[in-house]
């Protein structure tokens, strides 16, 4: 199953001001997967890889690492939806409620989604 159609779903409903949606191709900018720990090995089974990045610090991710204190122990098995994504990531609130950091107003919530 192709994720693009299921990407620009979310980025069409969710996206606005406050919630950007961006892809980047890991395998040529493996520097990126190295920043956000993800392997580009087809055995990890962690592409594509959904980030929520704020202030270029990472929020939350799927698929979510079994123990984190434990990365190379794989990652969970969740199905790529448009509903798991919505929920696992509260797209509701964070489209309509945007978080003001004390540090910089104008900060944007990005979610990106790394693939190969």
């Amino acid at each position: 199953i192709s994720f693009s159609p299921i990407f620009a779903q979310l980025s069409l409903r969710f996206g606005n001001k406050y919630l950007k949606f961006g892809k980047i191709d890991v395998g040529k900018y493996a520097g990126i997967a190295n920043k956000y720990n993800i392997s580009i090995k087809p055995s990890t089974k962690q592409l594509p890889t959904l980030l929520l990045i704020e202030n270029g610090k990472e929020i939350s991710r799927l698929p979510q690492f079994k123990d984190i204190k434990y990365k190379s122990k794989g990652v969970k098995k969740v199905p790529l939806s448009v509903k798991s994504i919505q929920h696992h990531f509260n797209l509701n609130q964070m489209m309509n409620k945007p978080k003001i950091n004390k540090i910089n107003k104008n900060s944007t919530p990005k979610i990106n989604n790394i693939s190969k």
